[in-house]
């Protein structure tokens, strides 16, 4: 599973000036603030243990960490 195919899992809506993720609670990120949270972190190749590293302290995150629970990508 790729970054991108992670971003494939959210309905995306373009901004004025970049595209945002619409998570499960309504909140959204941007694709740009997504893949920078990841920055040094997300290895492409395995990135369903990157996004578990990463810190949960967030409403955009605790969206994103839900859904791929909820599609059981994660067990």
């Amino acid at each position: 599973m790729t970054f991108d195919e992670v971003c494939g899992l959210f309905k995306q809506f373009d901004g004025l000036e970049q595209k945002f993720l619409l998570l499960s609670d309504g909140s959204y990120i941007s694709v740009d603030d997504f893949k920078q949270r990841f920055e040094g972190d997300f290895n492409e190749y395995e990135p369903l243990s990157s996004l578990q590293s990463s810190p949960s302290s967030t409403p955009a995150w605790e969206g994103i960490w839900n859904k791929l629970q909820e599609d059981g990508l994660f067990e």
